[in-house]
């Protein structure tokens, strides 16, 4: 029962990814149910019977994955093409800003999140998961401190004390190709311990914990599905005319609709899909 939990767990996560405003690749949905179904200990009939059922939702899952990416791409082209070329490198910026430190916001929220009824013993161990990656982290980000210039580190400093975000400051550094490369191998670095620190987490919990953090995820979601417009309209480094903010919002007005239809329409499919598995797997 454990085990058909983490597959809804998963399914959901994904259905709710692609539902997000994120320009989601059709392959991610039905990857994350191939994941948890490897951990099943499955027959042969099982693995035939789950095998046709997937072979038969996998057209409408990747026509809805299409139809999601297209409608919310289209909104935001028609957003970004109301900005000048100066706003539209500040945007960029932002983008690589949210993507750097989203992973670590996923660690913070499951060791805060007072919905999971976390127990004393759940949220010491979760301290415990926290204090021994942090060290780490800090140690690797650290390490970018000799690759800097004495310059360019008071520089960082400066920037970074004014309140700037982090990707800004990587490019007001100028660094060099080499600099570059080794900035890259401690990111990638951090990025793992990050994901490695997540993992740990999410082993602490029970499967309806682990349902709970899918679903409010979901929800999440559902409310910001947007924010790559939304954000558009509400950074204030970007500006905005009021004439743009007036196209930018009946932009939203009109592509609302159709993106939370077709983040509908592709759940709908996935939990569909997912009810079918569960049924099999019962029999």
């Amino acid at each position: 029962m454990r085990k058909l939990v983490a597959v809804a767990a998963a399914v959901i996560s994904a259905a709710g990814f692609c539902a997000a405003g994120q320009p989601p690749v059709q392959n991610e949905v039905r990857a994350a149910i191939t994941e948890r179904i490897r951990d099943l200990n499955l027959t042969q009939a099982q693995e035939a019977a789950i095998a046709g059922i997937r072979e038969e939702y996998a057209p409408r899952v990747d026509e809805a994955v299409w139809q999601l990416r297209t409608v919310v791409k289209e909104e935001i082209d028609a957003a970004r093409a109301v900005l000048t070329p100066e706003q539209k490198a500040k945007l960029d910026v932002m983008k690589e800003e949210r993507k750097e430190w989203r992973t670590q916001g996923v660690a913070d929220r499951i060791a805060h999140l007072k919905d999971l009824d976390l127990t004393d013993d759940e949220i010491t161990k979760l301290a415990d998961i926290r204090k021994e990656y942090r060290p780490k982290i800090i140690k690797s980000l650290e390490s970018l401190k000799g690759i800097l210039t004495p310059e360019q580190a008071r520089l960082r400093e400066d920037l970074l004390k004014a309140g700037k975000p982090r990707a800004e400051v990587i490019t007001a550094l100028k660094l060099t190709d080499d600099q570059k490369a080794k900035v890259e191998v401690v990111g990638a670095e951090v990025r793992t311990l990050l994901r490695e620190q997540i993992e740990k987490m999410r082993a602490v919990l029970t499967p309806e914990q682990q349902d709970k953090i899918a679903a409010m995820k979901d929800e999440r979601r559902e409310r910001v599905r947007d924010r790559m417009v939304l954000a558009i309209l509400h950074f204030d480094d970007l500006n905005l005319t009021e004439q743009q903010k007036a196209k930018i919002q009946s932009i939203r007005a009109e592509y609302r609709p159709r993106v939370e239809q077709a983040g509908d329409n592709l759940r709908a499919i996935v939990r569909e899909e997912l009810s079918a598995i569960v049924t099999e797997l019962r029999a």
